[in-house]
């Protein structure tokens, strides 16, 4: 803790090795820089036991973090090298030859924890001066196609009308049937449709065909073979010869 009334800040740390001059501590330049210690200030040094941490929330402060490709699996291991978290705190790991600055903004179940041999459920934010783009065209969601326009049927005044039995009819005596004048009609089902207007799909992309072929000798390679079989002469044929009987035959 930096005692000045000026800069009065405090952090959490761990002890590397006691191999200091009695009344000195070596503190690394990041640390000194965040407490706002100069060389040769006076700090005091208190002894603190901190709850073991369940959550941390970090705020990346290089846009570089962007580009790694797993970025839990390399904190998991550069904060293997910390021994606590402060809340506000400003930490720095090296990865890939890059110094890499975080800042803790949440922590639980205290404002300050123990991350040693623990499981911490790890969360970022967005890295200090990163802006989301909008990506071109993302109004429409991905793979939606156009509805086709449903076809129109016909109006009413078109459809034709169908009278049923209006033809008449023969009796068997020879008279004539009577005429009903109460003849139901009935609109006659028709398919007429109309045809639907042509649409076309801007981000069609065509796609591949695979045409599953049998392994087939083409004609020329089979009469090939029939002459190579010809000229290589008759081979061994089933029931042939002569055949012979107890019998003598009669004349």
């Amino acid at each position: 803790m930096n005692i000045k009334p000026e800069r009065q800040k405090a952090t959490h740390c761990g002890v590397l090795e006691f191999s200091a001059e009695e009344g000195r501590c070596y503190l690394p330049a990041w640390m000194m820089t965040q407490l706002g210690l100069d060389e040769g200030d006076a700090v005091r040094v208190d002894s603190a036991v901190l709850p073991k941490a369940t959550y941390a929330k970090l705020k990346p402060q290089n846009l570089e973090f962007l580009q790694i490709t797993n970025p839990r699996a390399m904190l998991e291991v550069e904060l293997r090298k910390w021994a606590c978290l402060t809340k506000d705190d400003r930490i720095r790991v090296v990865y890939n030859e890059q110094q890499l600055d975080f800042i803790v903004q949440d922590l639980k179940p205290k404002n300050a924890v123990c991350i040693v041999e623990c499981d911490v459920n790890l969360d970022f934010d967005a890295p200090e001066g990163y802006e989301e783009t909008a990506r071109p065209g993302s109004s429409r969601g991905p793979n939606v196609m156009p509805v086709a326009p449903m076809p129109q049927a016909a109006p009413a005044s078109v459809a034709k009308k169908l009278v049923p039995f209006a033809s008449g009819g023969q009796r068997l005596d020879g008279k004539k049937s009577r005429h009903n004048s109460e003849v139901s009609t009935v609109d006659e089902i028709t398919s007429t449709t109309e045809i639907p207007e042509a649409f076309c799909i801007p981000d069609y992309q065509p796609g591949q065909l695979n045409f599953v072929r049998c392994d087939y000798k083409c004609r020329e390679v089979l009469l090939e073979e029939q002459r190579e079989a010809a000229k290589a002469g008759p081979g061994f044929s089933v029931f042939e010869g002569s055949g012979a009987t107890i019998r003598k035959p009669r004349y």
